[in-house]
Order: structure tokens, then sequence, then C-alpha cells
């Protein structure tokens, strides 16, 4: 019975946080759609033609031959895991920090173009939780290539 509580706590949890972040980041989001509206069209054409290749990809049988990729894939990270794994850790933490300098770096080309500073809550969000997974990583604290080798070979409850 304890075990059903807490997989129901991290499925509740799982399903209600990311709504947090959205409330919070409400008005951001509003300013950020605006400029995505002129494009809107072409996104809706893209994701459409994207959904009738999945659905050809499915009668086809092709999309038995990405899960065959994925596996083969979580197998080598695995294997890789097993006999290198301070060179996954090094990998990943690296992998992690690549969104931390692309962030700070726009951001500074914009406060060096308007000249003043201004504080952006998302881009902070962002590079702190990029940062933060890098240094878990590092630190060996959490192992993502163990997430990754599980979420590749995932099939359901």
């Amino acid at each position: 019975m304890l075990q059903g509580i807490v997989l129901l706590t991290v499925y509740s949890a799982g399903l209600g946080l990311p709504f947090l972040p959205a409330g919070l980041f409400f008005s951001q989001f509003l300013k950020q759609a605006e400029k995505i509206k002129p494009r809107l069209k072409k996104i809706r054409i893209i994701s459409g033609i994207f959904l009738v290749l999945i659905g050809i990809s499915i009668l086809q049988g092709r999309l038995q031959k990405l899960n065959i990729c994925l596996f083969s894939l979580a197998n080598n990270l695995e294997t890789w895991r097993q006999s290198r794994p301070g060179g996954l850790r090094l990998f990943f933490g690296l992998l992690f920090t690549l969104p931390v300098f692309v962030l700070a770096y726009s951001y500074f080309k914009k406060v060096s173009a308007s000249r003043k500073l201004f504080f952006q809550p998302v881009r902070f969000t962002f590079m702190l939780l990029f940062l933060v997974l890098a240094v878990l990583t590092l630190a060996g604290l959490i192992d993502p290539t163990g997430f990754f080798s599980f979420w590749f070979t995932f099939r359901g409850i």
C-alpha cells in the first residue's frame, strides 16, 4: 500500500508541477506568443506534415525500426556506462552546461545591444536548472545515462 501511495504522489507531482512555472511565467509567455503569431501558420503546416509522416511510418511499419534503433542506443549507452562511467558522466555534464553558455551568451548579447540590464526570469530559471543538472551529473549524484537507457527501453506498465 505504501508503494501505491508513493507512486500516486510521484504521478500527481509529475502531472501538477509543470503548471506551477506555467502560472509563474504566463505574462512572459504572452509576450513571446505575440512574436510567434506571424509564424503560426507555418508552424501548423509543419506540425501537420509531421503528423502525416508519423501516420505513414506507422502504416509502413517503419516506426518499429525507430523503436529498434532506440533499444540499440539504450544498449550501447548501458555498455558504455559499464565500461567507462567517468567518461559518460563528463559527457553528460558538458552536455548540460552547453545550454547554460548559449542562454548566457544570448542574454549578454541582448544587454550589450540595449545597453541596460534587465532580469529575465524564464532564462534565469533554465540556466539555473541546467547548471544544477551539470553539477549534479559531474559530482556523480545523478545518472542521466541510466535515465536515458531506461527511457529508451520503457514499454509501459
